[in-house]
């Protein structure tokens, strides 16, 4: 775990004053290796892990998200016969740890629980969001008390033009059957996005929810 490898990290350095980083990801090669005639510069690669260790500008877009929100949309079922259900609700983000990850708290409408039997309970999910600045990829970690009981993780990537975050995932639904999940938040102003989650089914992907978000002045 990347966690304990900084802990170690910071021990070293208050107790020793020097630190054996670990080996940075590189692009796969076809060109022999050759063996460095002198070791790295630690200070250049200690100087390295710490630029890493700071939040940046993919950062401040997720901050740029923080605060409250209501929420309007609707779940397309598989049958394309039946009508969409509505849905509603509000969400708070925060930031984390000076801005490191968000933390978004959703709560929604009532639902009937497959877990209660049949009985509605209000609908409620957290997401973890963040910037990986090791793999150059946005994060995110999802709970629900819906049909989960694991965790949801996603990465993505993000498009200065359409000012869209590309999460994908390939979920276990049931029992050994993965689907590829694509979920778009798409940052329309700064009180207004919108997120539209999509499967793959048979080679093509269908929308599965479309979500749109106000941001409630004042909080």
């Amino acid at each position: 775990m990347r966690g304990t490898k900084s802990l170690v990290v910071t021990i070293l350095i208050a107790s020793q004053g020097f630190i054996s980083p670990p080996a940075f990801a590189q692009k796969p090669s076809t060109t022999p290796q050759t063996v460095p005639s002198s070791p790295p510069d630690q200070a250049d690669l200690t100087k390295r892990m710490v630029e890493l260790s700071k939040p940046g500008e993919n950062h401040k877009l997720l901050a740029s998200l923080a605060g409250t929100w209501e929420f309007t949309g609707k779940h397309f079922p598989d049958d394309p016969n039946e009508k969409p259900i509505e849905i509603k609700g509000s969400c708070v983000r925060k930031p984390l740890w000076e801005g490191r990850y968000f933390l978004t708290e959703t709560t929604g409408g009532k639902l009937p629980m497959p877990w209660a039997d049949g009985r509605e309970v209000a609908y409620k999910d957290m997401i973890l969001d963040g910037f990986d600045n090791l793999k150059m990829k946005f994060v995110r970690a999802m709970i629900d008390n819906h049909w989960d009981t694991g965790i949801l993780t996603y990465e993505g990537n993000y498009d200065a033009v359409t000012r869209t975050i590309a999460y994908e995932a390939e979920l276990e639904d049931s029992p050994r059957v993965k689907t590829k999940t694509r979920w778009l938040l798409r940052i329309q102003d700064n009180d207004h996005y919108m997120e539209e989650i999509y499967e793959e089914h048979d080679g093509r992907q269908v929308k599965g929810t479309e979500i749109h978000y106000r941001r409630v002045k004042g909080k």
